[in-house]
């Protein structure tokens, strides 16, 4: 199934998301599901204009309601095949994103201190603080940020410790920015939706944090000192080596037990921290694919990351269902 939240990500900047029930009728059941149950996705008015259900010309009317004696209402639109056709209620139900619930559901998933709170309502949310080379940075969840109003957004941001913002699927202009553009983070590029919630890979938006920073300090000539790029080099390699690690982790335990479930737990108890079934399918989407990783060889260097996973060193035991 397609993450549920790429039916999501392209809605949060328009300025009225709405989904028909059209629409969410052909979204995998358990996306619904899921976007229901973090109070993401909720039931909003109804439509007031559908497409035609009683012909084939497709032509949009407006709905007339109409109450009868029994106090039911039965709702109506004009046609000019059948003068006049009766929509069932349930074609007019539509839906909406809370971004209050989302904005909770990203501080959660960063893990971040503090508690989030809406700065401009419906367009921008301070999420929490997250550590930052010995300080702490400020994270931003923001949309609508290329509107032309988006300048009324930003400057609530403010300059101070450099803010980390996230957006849905579509990085705003750096002249949205009345002054240093801070870093800012696509979410369709990091997150996802897992058994537990909206999960973000922490080590992913470090490395994209920094490569943020050394951007904009280059396009805008800032001062970098000999420390701060040696700083910065460091923690890239970090992060990466730490990530391409944990992929041959979850990798080679995907090989070894046969399914994401048995893997995830598996990993789970051999390391003292909860994986999830999802992050081992994108780790082994990242390596090509349950075909390729099932076709490519055990290597030394593979088992040896496994092992240095914990301390004793002990085989990864995978239970039967």
């Amino acid at each position: 199934m397609s993450d549920p939240l790429t039916f999501l990500w392209p809605s949060v900047d328009t300025p009225e998301p709405r989904f028909t029930a059209g629409q969410i009728a052909s979204w995998p059941a358990d996306a619904v599901r899921q976007l229901d149950g973090l109070g993401i996705l909720r039931r909003t008015d109804n439509a007031v204009h559908v497409v035609c259900p009683g012909c084939s010309e497709g032509h949009v009317e407006e709905v007339v309601p109409q109450t009868g004696p029994d106090g039911h209402t039965r709702f109506f639109i004009p046609c000019p095949e059948s003068l006049r056709v009766e929509v069932p209620e349930t074609l007019l139900l539509q839906w909406t994103v809370d971004f209050d619930a989302l904005a909770v559901a990203l501080a959660k998933a960063l893990a971040l201190r503090g508690h989030p709170k809406t700065i401009v309502p419906g367009r921008l949310w301070r999420l929490g603080k997250t550590p930052w080379q010995g300080a702490n940075r400020e994270v931003l969840f923001a949309r609508g940020l290329g509107w032309p109003d988006g300048l009324t957004v930003t400057c609530h941001v403010g300059p101070n410790g450099r803010p980390i913002i996230l957006v849905a699927d579509q990085t705003p202009p750096d002249a949205v920015w009345a002054g240093r553009p801070p870093a800012t983070i696509v979410l369709a590029q990091v997150a996802a939706l897992g058994e537990n919630g909206i999960e973000i890979d922490a080590v992913d938006v470090a490395a994209r944090v920094n490569e943020a920073d050394q951007r904009v300090a280059t396009v805008m000539g800032l001062p970098v000192t000999g420390a701060e790029q040696k700083l910065a080099i460091r923690q890239q390699l970090k992060a990466e080596v730490r990530t391409h690690l944990e992929d041959d982790v979850l990798v080679a335990s995907y090989k070894e037990c046969g399914s994401y479930r048995k893997a995830a737990d598996a990993l789970t108890q051999q390391l003292g921290r909860k994986i999830t079934k999802d992050k081992i399918g994108r780790a082994v989407l990242r390596a090509g694919g349950p075909d390729e990783v099932v076709q490519t060889a055990d290597s030394p260097s593979v088992q040896r990351s496994v092992a240095s996973q914990r301390r004793d060193g002990q085989k990864i035991i995978c239970k039967s269902s």
